[in-house]
C-alpha cells in the first residue's frame, strides 16, 4: 500500500477537529477531545470510513441489514429486517454519485447475496467498492475524488 495513504489517522483527526470547530461551538472555546481510530475490525473500519465521508462534507449513511427483536405474543422473536439481503454497509453520495461501500476485515468474503448487489448497483450505474482496510479507502477515495474534481473542470472550460 502506498506510503502516502498510511498517514490516515492524522489526516481523520485534522479533519474531525476542523469540522468540530466549524460546528460546535464548545470545541472552538475549549478545544476537541480526541476520538480513537481502528480499522482492525469491521466495526471500527465502518466507523472510519463514515467519519472520514462526514468530515470530508459528503453524504453517508450506515445500513443495518440485521431485523429487530420484538415482543409477540408475550414472547421475544426476531422479526425479519426490510432492508435487502446483501445491502452494503454503506450508502454515500460523493460529487452526486451513488456509491455503496462494503466493509470486510481478515478472512471475510463476500457473499452469493452481496455479490448480486454489486452487481444491481453497478449495472444501475452507481459505484460498488469493497473496502478491507483505511488506507486502501484512502487510495480510492483520493483517485475517486481526483477523477471527478477533473471532471467539473472540464466541464467548468466548456
Amino acid at each position: 500500500m502506498n506510503d502516502i495513504f498510511s498517514n490516515w489517522k492524522q489526516r481523520l483527526q485534522q479533519a474531525r477537529e476542523t469540522y468540530m470547530k466549524q460546528n460546535y461551538a464548545a470545541c472552538r472555546d475549549f478545544g476537541c477531545p480526541a476520538k480513537r481510530y481502528s480499522d482492525k475490525t469491521a466495526n471500527g473500519l465502518t466507523n472510519c470510513i463514515m467519519d472520514w465521508l462526514k468530515y470530508f462534507g459528503h453524504y453517508a449513511n450506515r445500513i443495518n441489514t440485521t431485523g429487530t427483536m420484538r415482543k409477540i405474543n408475550g414472547q421475544m422473536k426476531w422479526t425479519k429486517g426490510t432492508t435487502r439481503r446483501g445491502t452494503a454497509d454503506i450508502t454515500a453520495v460523493l460529487f452526486g454519485r451513488h456509491v455503496a461501500i462494503e466493509v470486510k476485515v481478515g478472512k471475510d468474503r463476500m457473499s452469493d447475496a452481496q455479490k448480486a448487489e454489486r452487481d444491481r448497483v453497478q449495472r444501475s450505474g452507481g459505484i460498488y467498492i469493497t473496502v478491507k482496510d483505511m488506507p486502501q479507502f484512502c487510495e480510492w477515495f483520493w483517485m475517486f475524488s481526483s477523477a471527478e474534481y477533473a471532471k467539473e473542470c472540464e466541464a467548468d472550460k466548456q
